[in-house]
């Protein structure tokens, strides 16, 4: 209902208002969230300037303190009685990611390499990863927050809010993150806009014991000043590359925020796991961390944004002295959970993540 409900708003009024959609559409949701959390003020025409008002001191950082809702009267009212035909706190956040999917703009999405990664994706491998409710837990590419949101309702524990951290480059997935973070009533998670391929204060090295993420896999790395942080920047001969493919960059960063002993679950492109002229990474890897197993992810899985070949890699990094030899859960999925045309249909990963559990266990790597 709700999908609907953003297009019409962004189709019948929001279009032809001049304003701009996504952010409009943002501001009444903030609007209705204080609203329904609160009591305080009912979600009516009149009270909404007021409403987000308090939202923004509710929830700092989202706005500017400057920022307004620029819709007209008319406009408004229209809003207003499409959005209170639903309610957003603490509801179905199939439904909710579904909105925000239609609402972003492509500009936010394929041109970058961000997809919303399929929840019943990030179910399996969070179930996988099995996290504990005192450990700390990160996306460095949170996107829309699913796998955060995942991790915290796996948990069933609210004070693991407070353990979990967010980190993404786009201002408007941040914002998606936070507002799903709000509606999911984990108000105390750490959202932050910002490079997790740079240096973060707030996130640091080593202070992780799980994460979970689907790095974008779009653009390359230029920047002098980051690429001389990374190993895997470097050619046999230890000579800084010039050019580095993000995602590669990420596997590196991803190791890095890991505690020894911490779990990582995440997307990579078929051919980091087996193209001859990407075997440095393997080689790299396979010194920092135990490859604890891959799932094969069929062409359509992220369809209809696109049809690159994935994999999904876990790992474990090594603490203390590794082994010379152990083995390696494998599996090819063969039903992802989307046809041709990107629809959800039914997908074999239960199965498939039953097993991985076995092995984990028959293997006793902890977790």
């Amino acid at each position: 209902m709700l999908p609907g409900i953003i297009q019409r708003l962004e189709e019948l009024v929001l279009a032809s208002s001049g304003a701009e959609p996504f952010e409009e559409i943002l501001k009444l949701i903030y609007a209705k969230l204080y609203s329904e959390k609160t009591g305080k003020l009912s979600f009516q025409t009149e009270n909404i300037r007021l409403l987000f008002d308090h939202a923004k001191k509710e929830w700092p950082g989202m706005f500017d303190k400057k920022d307004v809702i620029e819709l007209s009267p008319a406009h408004l009212t229209i809003c207003v009685k499409e959005l209170s035909k639903i309610a957003l706190y603490k509801t179905d956040l199939a439904i909710i990611d579904t909105a925000f999917e239609y609402l972003l703009p492509k500009s936010a999405k394929g041109s970058r390499g961000q997809y919303f990664t399929p929840r019943h994706i990030i179910a399996e491998m969070i179930e996988i990863l099995n996290p504990k409710k005192d450990e700390y837990i990160l996306d460095p590419a949170c996107g829309s927050g699913g796998f955060l949101l995942h991790a915290a309702q796996w948990v069933k524990n609210q004070d693991t809010a407070s353990r979990i951290y967010g980190v993404d480059l786009d201002e408007r997935m941040a914002k998606i993150a936070k507002a799903l973070v709000l509606i999911s009533g984990f108000e105390t998670a750490h959202i932050y806009k910002a490079n997790s391929l740079a240096t973060i204060k707030e996130v640091a090295d080593n202070n992780f014991d799980v994460i979970c993420t689907n790095p974008p896999f779009g653009g390359e790395i230029r920047d002098e000043e980051i690429l001389q942080e990374y190993e895997l920047a470097k050619n046999n001969k230890g000579e800084r590359r010039f050019i580095v493919e993000r995602h590669i960059l990420f596997i590196e960063r991803i190791i890095r925020f890991l505690r020894p002993g911490g779990r990582a679950a995440l997307v990579v492109p078929q051919g980091v796991l087996n193209n001859t002229n990407l075997a440095y990474i393997r080689e790299w890897l396979f010194t920092k961390a135990r490859i604890i197993g891959v799932i094969g992810l069929d062409a359509n899985t992220f369809k209809p944004h696109t049809n690159v070949k994935t994999s999904l890699l876990f790992l474990q990094k090594w603490h203390g002295k590794e082994p010379v030899d152990y083995p390696v859960f494998m599996a090819v999925s063969k039903k992802s959970g989307k046809n041709l045309s990107g629809k959800l249909i039914a997908h074999d990963l239960a199965e498939i993540t039953k097993r991985f559990r076995e092995f984990i266990k028959k293997e006793k790597l902890g977790f």
